[in-house]
């Protein structure tokens, strides 16, 4: 599900701009790239019978290389369409200037390609106006309430980029819109950036991206069982009770959001039969056992996708088979494993990251008893120029696993010397948001991600038909260089988190880093320009964070932090310190709860800060004794 990586203000790409990677010629194909071409031949669409061919790929590629493998399943409720029906029409003319009318069977053994598609948009009909709102932005609704304009009732024509396409539903909602149309303008990444495919790497105007407008930064995971996993004969919500979208929502092409931008008096007219049915999902995970040690360390990648998805994220998938199977081409021997090490590839994760979080939920009790570290595999190869994102205290666990694997930008000289600009710099990270499997880890479990890439080539292929083999082979990763440079440095991250086990969390790096955001929180204006925590009170904060740099706190600050009751309003959510932005949901924003206070007013703000101070302290005063391991 993963944004293009300038969607992801988190991610940290420090290289400056990367030529494509030559195709060898002479040398033997890598393992990458067959592994690809198989893993891509067919779409993988989560709940449909022709996803179930990435299984048995999976499972059996991990019993190859020595893993023990799981087949979980689930039975959750997904939204796949049957009927989509689109037509513009314009006054003083008979016929549709536009008239689109796509059936799709997702029971079928070969049902084609997905339609453009938004799953969780309401089903129903309905014919009236366009309003262009921008982005569909906050700000957007203002300037147009500014300027006179009534939205009520009218169908918002929204463009892609600046937040997660489900906040653009919410936000159309709340202000009164009837249905949703989404698109990308030509500019980003259509035809006025080059060639379209398949001359181009760029998107053709008849194109557009599929994705879900699930609310993610609310609820994740299979929307019929909030907070607890999908399990067989396990209790279930009325379908009423959902927390999804309550308009219709289409993904179009830049062609026909050219006609409607360009003939305002136009209507459209729109027909959605999607409805909400329990099908099953397969998880396969692969695990790689360590001999006397209770630590664990989990790798995954989403294998479903919406249509072929071979850059999001059977690249992904790739990088991840490709390190698993470096893992076991050099073990570390068992008995010096420190943590035990499972594979996972997810289903679902285009949904509303299904797959991940229902395991994650299942599997809670053990996972904040065992969980050292989860590291993401998404959409993470598209070029050669190395990155990485993460969560405070990983820093120091990422430069001992990149300075031991050696630059494709940089010939001669390590991942590490890239990343830091040849020591020029020191490399920091942006806190995790959402939009990805790692979010029921971070923000549920309170266990700390990483998740390296390379990127630095680019096109119009995200959610789209033609993402596909081709088009990697053609203009990402020529070559399968990065394909391989990835699985050799996700084996890399892997082999020491397992060899470091519990000792991979720097907890002082982690205090200072958090202290750091609090004193960020404390100058941060609000959008009247105040500042709505104060910098007394973020100074105070960071000092109660900074005096647990050197101290045993347990697994880390942030899982010793959890509410177990959630952060109000979105309960699932558990990190008091940081969670997906409510109306950006890719990003981040610091310290949930003291915003939700600060919007009931100063009285609140104050109780709910000295609660979160009285917390830290008592987590000061029980870490008795330094941490010796770190």
């Amino acid at each position: 599900m993963q944004p293009s990586p300038s969607a992801r203000p988190w991610l940290v790409l420090l290289s400056v701009a990367a030529p494509a990677l030559a195709q060898a010629t002479s040398a033997p194909a890598p393992p990458a790239r067959e592994l690809l071409r198989t893993l891509t031949a067919r779409p993988r669409v989560a709940g449909t019978p022709e996803s179930l061919h990435a299984v048995d790929f999976l499972a059996t590629e991990l019993a190859r290389a020595g893993y023990t493998v799981e087949r979980e399943r689930f039975e959750v409720v997904l939204s796949l369409p049957r009927r989509l029906a689109f037509s513009i029409h314009v006054p003083d003319t008979a016929e549709p200037l536009v008239e689109r009318v796509e059936t799709w069977d997702p029971d079928a053994r070969n049902p084609g390609d997905i339609p453009k598609f938004a799953a969780w948009t309401a089903n129903g009909e309905l014919r009236a106006r366009c309003v262009n709102v921008g982005r569909g932005l906050r700000d957007d609704y203002r300037r147009l309430a500014a300027e006179g304009v009534d939205v009520r009732g009218k169908i918002a024509l929204a463009s892609f980029g600046g937040a997660y396409r489900g906040i653009k539903v919410d936000l159309a909602e709340e202000h009164g819109c009837a249905a949703v149309l989404l698109y990308s303008p030509e500019s980003e990444d259509g035809a006025a950036r080059g060639a379209v495919w398949p001359e181009g790497p760029w998107k053709p105007g008849h194109d557009a991206q599929r994705g879900s407008i699930s609310p993610m930064g609310r609820a994740p995971g299979d929307p019929s069982t909030p907070g607890w996993p999908s399990s067989a004969g396990c209790k279930r919500i009325e379908a009423a009770d959902y927390r999804m979208p309550k308009l219709m929502c289409l993904p179009i092409g830049w062609d026909d959001a050219r006609r409607l931008l360009e003939r305002p008096e136009a209507e459209v007219e729109l027909a959605i039969d999607a409805p909400l049915t329990r099908r099953p999902i397969v998880n396969v995970i692969g695990v790689l056992p360590a001999r006397d040690s209770d630590a664990l360390v989990v790798a995954g990648s989403h294998r479903d996708s919406w249509v072929r998805g071979a850059n999001d994220s059977g690249g992904g998938c790739v990088a991840l088979l490709r390190a698993a199977q470096r893992l076991t081409e050099r073990p570390l021997a068992a008995g010096a494993r420190r943590a035990e090490i499972r594979v996972c590839f997810w289903d679902a994760e285009e949904h509303g990251l299904i797959g991940s979080t229902e395991h994650a939920e299942a599997r809670a009790q053990e996972y904040r008893a065992r969980l050292v570290a989860y590291v993401n595999s998404d959409a993470n190869v598209s070029g050669p120029r190395f990155g990485a994102s993460g969560s405070p205290g990983m820093m120091r666990v990422l430069r001992t696993a990149a300075s031991s694997v050696g630059s494709l930008e940089r010939p001669g000289q390590s991942l590490w010397d890239e990343f830091s600009q040849g020591g020029t710099r020191v490399p920091s990270f942006g806190l995790p948001g959402s939009g990805s499997d790692f979010a029921v880890f971070v923000h549920h479990l309170g266990r700390p991600m990483l998740e390296l890439g390379f990127h630095g080539n680019s096109g119009g292929q995200y959610h789209t038909t033609f993402d596909d083999f081709e088009f990697v082979e053609r203009h990402l990763d020529p070559g399968f260089a990065a394909h391989e440079k990835a699985g050799e440095a996700i084996a890399a991250l892997l082999f020491e988190l397992a060899a470091q086990g519990r000792a991979a969390l720097d907890g002082d790096e982690e205090a200072r880093e958090l202290a750091k955001h609090a004193r960020l929180a404390g100058i941060e204006k609000d959008s009247a320009g105040a500042s709505w925590l104060g910098q007394a009170r973020g100074e105070r904060l960071a000092g109660a964070l900074e005096a647990l740099a050197g101290l045993d706190v347990g697994a880390s600050v942030v899982q010793e932090l959890l509410r177990e009751d959630g952060i109000a309003g979105r309960e699932w959510f558990r990190n008091p310190i940081w969670a997906p932005g409510l109306e950006n949901g890719y990003s981040s924003e610091t310290f949930p709860t003291l915003r939700a206070a600060a919007r009931a007013g100063e009285r609140e703000l104050e109780l709910e800060f000295g609660a979160l101070l009285a917390q830290l302290d008592r987590l000061r005063t029980q870490a008795t004794s330094p941490d010796t391991s770190r």
